[in-house]
């Protein structure tokens, strides 16, 4: 018994040390294309509206509140009553999860706040594994619909101009394809979440209905994401940029998450997504090489800073109306 443990601490640490190695890989990778990217860029001339940076930050904040009304929807389904206050804080809490290794830090520190104000630990983690998954599935089929926008039309050979014609036509065949699908992905997601949330309770599963809501809300959640990006490459631009790229810019945010997610290597897809930012932005004809290095990593730092303070926000509000309450039952 003791072999088996010391040899599954052992796993573990090879584990652990392989995906910190792989991390910092991709970190001198990307820094370093990065650099290149930049390098004849004149720093001096370098000039950042935080005016702009403000409005990325607030609609980042504002993408993820149908996630918080998705999350206390599936619980008060399972026959919890949460405040939305309250989700609100676990919620923006877990964002700051994805910086632990592994993805079940977010997972985690929502549930942990809602097992602390008394709700089933179970089901606030099971409910937040579909959430996640639900999210990023979305974003996946978001990806995949735009993904041709991200193909400059001067980048095509002659003989494959009828792709613009047709730009639409993934969108169209994904969307048909994830209607359709419904009932099978409510399965497979029923089965995923319980596994990601090492829960057994095979009665809560998600419904058709629930799964629906979630296309649409989260596709809401995406696009604002889109309009985040916009906000900060216009922070770095002396040009109005057009609301016609906004399309653009959710394909290359929904994208570069998407994938940076599904990189459990690295915590909050921290490298993979800037790279993969970057690359997609600066083939795009009205966008510099060097605005996509900065813009990418740029974004990374106002987001992640949005994080702490949208949580330092919903904690004092909630201390703050805890307070008054607890001061109003003394008295009466």
């Amino acid at each position: 018994m003791t072999e088996s443990r010391d040899a599954s601490r052992t796993r573990s640490k090879l584990i652990l040390f392989s995906k910190f190695g792989l991390t910092v890989l991709v970190l001198v990778f990307v820094g370093r294309r990065s650099w290149v990217l930049i390098a004849n860029r004149n720093f001096s001339d370098i000039s950042v509206c935080p005016g702009w940076l403000a409005a990325s930050g607030l609609l980042y904040a504002f993408a993820w509140f149908p996630s918080v009304w998705f999350w206390r929807d599936m619980m008060r389904s399972m026959g919890e009553e949460p405040e939305l206050l309250l989700c609100s804080k676990a919620y923006y809490a877990g964002h700051l999860g994805k910086y632990i290794p592994g993805k079940a830090g977010v997972l985690l520190i929502r549930s942990a706040y809602m097992k602390e104000a008394g709700h089933r630990f179970g089901v606030a983690i099971l409910t937040a594994a579909y959430e996640t998954l639900i999210v990023m599935g979305v974003g996946l089929i978001v990806a995949g619909s735009l993904a041709s926008l991200l193909i400059p039309e001067m980048m095509l050979a002659e003989s494959w101009k009828w792709i613009v014609h047709w730009r639409w036509l993934p969108a169209a065949v994904l969307l048909t394809l994830a209607i359709t699908a419904i009932p099978v992905i409510t399965w497979i997601l029923s089965i995923v979440a319980r596994k990601f949330a090492k829960s057994e309770n095979s009665e809560s599963q998600l419904s058709s209905r629930q799964l629906s809501r979630g296309y649409l809300v989260f596709a809401i959640t995406w696009a604002i994401m889109g309009l985040s990006l916009g906000a900060a490459l216009q922070s770095l631009s002396d040009d109005w940029l057009s609301l016609a790229d906004w399309p653009l810019w959710t394909a290359a945010i929904s994208s570069s998450t998407v994938i940076g997610f599904f990189a459990i290597f690295t915590p909050g897809g921290l490298g993979v997504r800037e790279g993969i930012m970057m690359e997609v932005l600066r083939i795009q004809p009205n966008i510099s090489a060097d605005d996509a290095a900065l813009v990418a990593w740029l974004l990374r730092v106002v987001w992640l800073l949005t994080e702490l303070a949208a949580f330092a926000f919903f904690w004092c509000v909630f201390r703050w109306r805890h307070s008054q309450l607890n001061r109003k039952n003394l008295v009466t």
